[in-house]
């Protein structure tokens, strides 16, 4: 079992189990995860697909998550 959780243990993002014995997939999240130019691009890019528009340019993914709580709608 995967859990996915932001800073400190603080707000859940997605939990799974992976499929099999194969590990190649989790790997490679692990290397994005890891690599900040490659993190940003990623964030950037669920960004955009979350809310339908491309993030505002030039912001660390620190500032994009500030932005997050702004654009959800809790209605």
């Amino acid at each position: 079992m995967l859990v996915w959780v932001g800073e400190a243990g603080v707000g859940l993002y997605a939990s799974g189990q992976p499929g099999g014995a194969r590990s190649d997939r989790l790997l490679y999240q692990a290397k994005l995860a890891l690599d900040d130019s490659a993190r940003l691009k990623v964030v950037r890019k669920m960004y955009e697909i979350r809310f339908g528009e491309k993030p505002p340019e030039r912001r660390s993914v620190e500032q994009l998550r500030g932005i997050e709580p702004r654009k959800i709608s809790w209605t």
